[in-house]
């Protein structure tokens, strides 16, 4: 399938994707509440920051091996093999070590989160979030973008489901049972999830999950994956850091106000998701200058279309917050509308950072991590102690921006790329835009 049919085909499956979870997103609020609401982030926050830790960036490193070998995926599914088995052990050892610690365990299950079910849905949802990571990883290393953009449907499916259930059953639940209720729709649809995506590795790749034992082969794999791990957990710091401050400093129920206006931004990385999704494939199977041409167009449209959607949501946020979620999350509006510059600078940076990957410039990426990851914590910790979730979301958006940045003069600087070529649409690229439409509609020639 060319880049191209690629690209509207991803694009085709983000609209019910992305309808989907808008939905799943403003029932589940109106049902949780500010407090419920702050509470789930704190429980998803954990699941990422394991996931993550844990992950060792394999996703990329087994993406990116599939990509380049040919479809001998023999290497990555020797490593993915041996990291789920590590994990076995290691998600309830960590999980343990929280709960032993009145320190860690005050931080990460404050008062009812101190609870077996929740300790549970986290060790559940990282070891089947895993699964799925893995799996999706490698399909898209195969280009198999038509299973990719199925299983985001699905997943945004299920979850749209389950609070659907949830929200015309609400009346027959107790509120205190809410929380919990809406911990096993979300975890039994990730259970679901990793199950289909196990079905779909049987068929489509079917080598038999033997731990890799070579070192030799390891060592290249694990080289590649960490650098871009420690980015990654360093990163962690950029994207989660500011949950857990403002729960310390603000407490939940204002939790809940940032979390909303979070999860309404970060729907824009819908965009950027779907075309990084498509182009890391082909950059790192080519290093064709007709590629990067076509990348340079596809970052215009993915800068462009964020700050379009980031400047008219911030217009109507106002309205739109409170018709949502209601009257009490009026609050947020303030927070949205400082945190979507950041968002436009994050859609940004998405898609530009797989151009380091692919130059073998992994460590700029890790640089410009530090610098916002230091950017965020100072500022974190100024600004909302004074300032609540309004400081939280400058403090977000300046490090974002900082991240940016950092790219864009490795770009300029190190890759000899004009800067200004990256961002706005010009009248020229609708002629791209236009064969992406006209080739996909078009039979293939015989």
């Amino acid at each position: 399938m060319s880049i191209q049919r690629s690209i509207l085909h991803t694009f085709l499956a983000q609209v019910p994707t992305l309808a989907l979870f808008f939905l799943a997103s403003v029932l589940m609020t109106n049902v949780l509440g500010d407090d419920g609401r702050g509470a789930f982030a704190l429980m998803q926050n954990l699941v990422i920051f394991m996931m993550m830790g844990l992950g060792l960036n394999f996703s990329l490193g087994l993406m990116y091996h599939t990509a380049r070998s040919g479809g001998d995926q023999r290497v990555p599914v020797g490593m993915a093999s041996s990291l789920f088995l590590v994990n076995l052990v290691a998600v309830p050892s960590i999980l343990g070590i929280i709960i032993f610690s009145d320190a860690l365990r005050g931080i990460f299950f404050p008062g009812r989160l101190a609870h077996p079910i929740y300790f549970a849905y986290v060790a559940v949802s990282v070891l089947m979030g895993q699964v799925i990571t893995f799996v999706s990883a490698m399909v898209q290393g195969l280009k198999l973008f038509t299973i990719l953009n199925r299983m985001s449907i699905v997943t945004a499916a299920f979850s749209c489901t389950g609070f659907v259930l949830i929200w015309c059953f609400r009346g027959m639940i107790d509120p205190a049972n809410i929380l919990p209720y809406t911990l096993l729709v979300t975890v039994s649809g990730v259970t679901m999830q990793a199950v289909i995506w196990s079905i779909i590795y049987v068929r489509k790749i079917g080598l038999p999950p033997v731990p890799l034992r070579d070192w030799t082969v390891m060592r290249p794999f694990l080289a590649f994956s960490l650098m871009g791990y420690l980015t990654n957990m360093i990163n962690l710091v950029n994207y989660r850091l500011d949950i857990w401050i403002v729960d310390q400093f603000s407490g939940t129920a204002n939790l809940g106000l940032y979390a909303a206006a979070v999860g309404v931004g970060q729907l824009f990385f819908n965009i950027p998701e779907p075309l990084s999704r498509v182009v890391q494939p082909y950059l790192y199977s080519s290093n064709d200058d007709g590629m990067m041409e076509r990348f340079r167009v596809i970052a215009r449209l993915n800068f462009t279309a964020v700050t379009v959607l980031c400047i008219f949501t911030a217009i109507i946020a106002p309205w739109l917050l409170p018709l949502m979620y209601g009257p009490d999350f009026s609050g947020s509006v303030t927070a949205l509308r400082l945190l979507l510059p950041g968002i436009a600078f994050c859609g940004a940076y998405k898609l530009l950072a797989v151009v380091l990957i692919q130059r073998g410039l992994l460590r700029f990426n890790l640089y410009g991590s530090v610098i916002a990851a230091l950017t965020t914590v100072v500022l974190d910790l100024v600004l909302i102690p004074a300032m609540g979730i309004t400081g939280a979301s400058i403090a977000s958006s300046i490090a974002y921006l900082a991240i940016l940045g950092v790219t864009c003069l490795v770009l300029r600087y190190r890759l000899n790329m004009p800067v200004a070529e990256l961002f706005l649409l010009r009248p020229s690229d609708f002629g791209f835009l236009r064969t992406i439409f006209l080739k996909s509609a078009s039979p293939p020639a015989p």
